[in-house]
């Protein structure tokens, strides 16, 4: 049984992450086809929704940030952390940096003061980039 390939999901450039087509799927829509529509068209197929649906334009900005951040600083790392046991406090610090601790901590206690709604958009944002490190900053705010 072969998997379809069908596009790239995220609404980012250079997303290694592909909405998949399984041949049960696909034969369900096709048999809603006649012979000649089958012949002439190709049925797409969703799989996933905009990320981003539903979020206000600060939501936006926070959930594209972070993406960004995941992307670029922890994806193409994630594989050799997991392999090699690695725990990167220097991605720790620079997420830090951009806010990503202590999202929903208090502002007077030295956090941001986020409601849970808006950390947990960020950190469904990250984890497109390591979950494992991700994990690690939702339990130690």
């Amino acid at each position: 049984m072969a998997v379809r390939l069908l596009r790239p999901c995220l609404s980012f450039p250079g997303s290694v992450y592909k909405c998949l087509a399984t041949p049960a799927l696909s034969a369900r829509l096709q048999s809603t086809l006649t012979d000649t529509e089958t012949a002439s068209h190709t049925v797409p197929v969703v799989t996933s929704l905009d990320i981003s649906a539903g979020l206000n334009e600060e939501q936006k900005e926070m959930q594209s940030l972070a993406l960004d951040f995941a992307m670029n600083e922890m994806f193409p790392n994630m594989a050799t952390w997991d392999q090699q046991e690695i725990f990167p406090v220097d991605v720790l610090r620079n997420a830090a940096g951009l806010g990503f601790g202590a999202l929903y901590t208090r502002m007077d206690y030295g956090g941001t003061g986020l409601s849970r709604l808006d950390a947990s958009i960020i950190f469904e944002a990250l984890s497109h980039g390591c979950v494992s490190t991700t994990a690690y900053i939702t339990i130690h705010k």
